[in-house]
């Protein structure tokens, strides 16, 4: 069955915590709406608005960790069925480990979410219950008639978190000897983290042979290169991988990040697009990635790259086009030099930016407590 996943942006899940691990008298429930759409070999759900419950909704019953009155959930379904959006219920459980419904929590669960669907049937709906440290519930999506159990979380802010329902690699073993060393820092659970994740570097010269390099020793799981030019004499002192016959027979930068993949021999998969941003394949192959390295040294790929909303909640929209006549662009260049954004998108991007710093950027690492390397705008 195919792959389910919330994600969950900065603010969002900071507000959810806040409501269903409250402390109180009852358990306390908050109704999340959703969009979603089908990333790679996944089915992605994104958490748009976070509605709560009021005090006053709630109802005294010993029996139940949570009633509530059904008039409380009208601005809910309301706003719902106003935007197309999914409804899902979310509650917690404050131990940790997996969390499972309880009876009353999948007898609630198949009330509702047949409700919900007949009111947003082209949306997904859902019960989702959450511990300290790992999600359960059930979700139906639009067309399915079996509910999906099977669910991991993605908490997007300053650091990405997943929370995921297993995280055993494809053999079932533990993380080998050849990551004794790193498995100091990131213990077994985080090297297989790293084995499961798909990591894009848009840009393979002198800063994304490196970044290709050491991804490929750090046992990450999918590598996607992307980019379209062959190797030049320049390269040569600056690209990781890189011969003299290479240059003499002007092969495709993808090629020799490829080989150098494999070359290093743990396990990483590499796969490479062979065009620009914002090239259709380049962006589907965007689209399915957990992290996006742009290792581009001209504002104009930057800008492109920058446009991309893999990370924000709304998946698919049209690129805006540079401005050609000379003083747009010079307005728009010192907007971006002044570290505006362009036509923001609704939500929060992740832009992860490496390179020789544009005229008015701060280098990488020095921009006071806040590393560029992770940036949210």
């Amino acid at each position: 069955m195919t792959e389910l996943e919330l994600r969950i942006p900065l603010g969002v899940g900071e507000a959810l915590r806040d409501i269903v691990f409250r402390s109180g008298r009852h358990e306390y429930v908050a109704m999340g709406l959703t969009s979603h759409a089908r990333l790679g070999d996944r089915d992605t759900l994104f958490l748009r608005y976070l509605l709560e419950l009021p005090e006053s909704a709630y109802r005294s019953n010993a029996g139940h960790g949570a009633v509530w009155s059904g008039s409380a959930m009208i601005p809910a379904i309301t706003r719902a069925i106003e935007e197309t959006l999914g409804i899902v219920i979310f509650h917690a459980h404050g131990h940790g480990g997996p969390p499972q419904l309880s009876d009353d929590d999948r007898r609630s669960a198949e009330r509702l979410i047949p409700m919900f669907r007949a009111r947003v049937p082209a949306r997904p709906h859902g019960s989702v219950v959450l511990s300290r440290s790992h999600a359960g519930g059930i979700v139906l999506m639009p067309g399915e008639s079996a509910s999906r159990t099977d669910l991991a979380v993605r908490w997007l802010g300053a650091s990405i978190m997943d929370w995921r329902i297993s995280l055993l690699d494809r053999s079932g073993r533990a993380p080998g000897e050849n990551f004794a060393r790193q498995l100091a820092v990131v213990r077994d659970d985080g090297q297989r983290a790293l084995g499961h994740a798909r990591v894009a570097v848009v840009g393979l010269g002198g800063g994304g042979s490196h970044v290709v390099q050491q991804l490929a020793h750090l046992g990450v799981g999918e590598i996607i290169g992307i980019d379209a030019d062959r190797v030049a004499r320049t390269n040569r002192p600056r690209l990781i991988g890189m011969t003299r016959l290479d240059l003499w027979l002007r092969r495709k930068k993808t090629m020799i990040m490829r080989r150098m993949v494999r070359r290093v021999g743990l396990s990483s998969r590499c796969r490479t697009i062979e065009e620009r941003v914002p090239g259709p394949a380049a962006v589907e192959a965007l689209k399915t990635v957990d992290v996006i390295v742009g290792c581009l040294d001209n504002l104009h790929a930057r800008a492109d790259l920058q446009e991309l909303p893999t990370f924000s909640h709304t998946l698919y929209r049209r690129r805006r086009e540079y401005p050609r006549d000379q003083r747009s662009r010079a307005r728009w260049a010192a907007r971006h030099d002044r570290g505006e954004h362009i036509d923001a998108h609704p939500g929060r991007i992740l832009h992860v930016v490496l390179g020789r710093p544009l005229k008015g950027e701060t280098p990488l690492g020095t921009q006071g407590s806040q590393p560029e390397l992770f940036r949210e705008p």
